[in-house]
């Protein structure tokens, strides 16, 4: 930060988007009531100083619980400056997911409290150690790299 308070480096949070919220009755997929719940994952340049990442979360239907719930969140950043600390691959892998899931488990209560089966409440999870599933090469930031580089 300069002493006018304005950011020289780093990143900025600019918008977050639901293009999923969906909570439907549904037969159960699996007999296990204690299906895991499944994460899902990728970031992507929008222009030269824009990226995009999401996060997405499904939990299937089960036996104890015929509600199948999917949650997709999608943030966009805006990096400011050239020198940034944490790489723009690093960022999206790790900082930017943990960014956004907070919002996901506000949408999961908020979605569930109206269910007849009771609210679901996501517990507290380390985003990093999810985050090490998912392989940061193999994101289409990675794989399409940024426009007019």
């Amino acid at each position: 930060m300069t002493e006018n308070g304005s950011l020289e480096s780093g990143y900025v949070l600019e918008s977050v988007f639901f293009p999923v919220q969906q909570l439907v009755t549904a037969p159960a997929d699996s007999a296990d009531s204690a299906s895991d719940v499944r994460w899902g994952w990728d970031w992507r340049w929008n222009d030269h100083e824009r990226f995009e990442v999401g996060l997405l979360l499904g939990a299937p239907s089960t036996e104890a619980r015929p509600e199948r719930l999917e949650v997709a969140a999608s943030a966009a950043f805006r990096v400011v400056g050239e020198a940034q600390t944490v790489s723009v691959e690093a960022f999206a892998h790790s900082h930017a997911p943990a960014l956004l899931f907070p919002y996901i488990r506000q949408v999961v209560d908020d979605l569930t409290s109206r269910s007849p089966l009771g609210r679901v409440l996501l517990p507290p999870t380390n985003v990093l150690a999810l985050m090490q599933k998912f392989s940061a090469d193999e994101a289409t930031g990675v794989k399409k790299g940024r426009p007019g580089a």
